[in-house]
This record gives structure tokens, C-alpha cells and sequence, in this order.
């Protein structure tokens, strides 16, 4: 007889406190690192200034 109260004792607590449930959290998007950022605005600064100067020469400097 004390198997069963123990039984029923210990369904019946696990009955009564629910089971902590996680959180889902949206995970943030990813972004590139700052000097990536940093290498990409400078190829665009130096091709943007390729793109407007005159000489073969000057071009080739800019765009490397």
C-alpha cells in the first residue's frame, strides 16, 4: 500500500508543477564584420574615383 501513495504521491507532483519551457528567441541577423565594411566602402571610393578620372595611368592607381 505505500507503493501506491508513493506512486500517486509523486504523479500527482509531477501533474501539478509543469515543465519549464524555453523561450525561442529570434536570432539576429547577420552582419559583416566592421573591417570587411571598412574594405568594401574603400573599393568603392577607389573604383567611384577611377571611374572619373581621365588618364589610363591615374585610372590604374585608383582602382588598385
Amino acid at each position: 500500500m505505500s507503493g501506491t501513495m508513493t506512486a500517486r504521491g509523486v504523479h500527482s507532483a509531477a501533474q501539478s508543477v509543469p515543465p519549464p519551457s524555453p523561450r525561442h528567441r529570434p536570432m539576429p541577423a547577420p552582419r559583416p564584420a566592421h573591417t570587411a565594411v571598412g574594405q568594401l566602402h574603400a573599393a568603392r571610393m577607389g573604383l567611384a574615383e577611377a571611374a572619373e578620372a581621365s588618364s589610363p595611368a591615374v585610372r590604374y592607381v585608383c582602382a588598385h
